[in-house]
């Protein structure tokens, strides 16, 4: 089986989204803020404050979709998969959901 590969990531501001456009023509939308962008600083996860400028910098590369200046590196495997961060951030946006529901 042939995988879909990744040929292009970009940030759209209108939606303040992650979408990254696949070989079959299809392609995936997250917005920014299910994204975990933290950086550890030396005794805790810290959030990361992103302008939209460093948004749009973002980069495909292989698997993965990065922000080099913010430090940020997601596995497309992981956006695909509902992943968005480690397991702490997962659990408070299914609370979030299960609230808002």
């Amino acid at each position: 089986m042939l995988r879909n590969k990744a040929i292009n990531a970009h940030y759209d501001r209108e939606r303040k989204a992650l979408v990254v456009d696949f070989a079959d023509g299809s392609a995936g939308i997250w917005p920014v803020r299910l994204l975990e962008m933290v950086r550890y600083d030396g005794n805790a996860w810290v959030p990361v404050e992103a302008t939209e400028a460093q948004l749009e910098a973002v980069e495909l590369g292989g698997e993965h979709i990065y922000w080099d200046e913010l430090g940020q590196d997601f596995r497309i495997s992981d956006l695909k998969a509902g992943i968005y961060g480690r397991e702490p951030w997962m659990a408070k946006i299914q609370q979030q959901m299960a609230i808002a529901s």
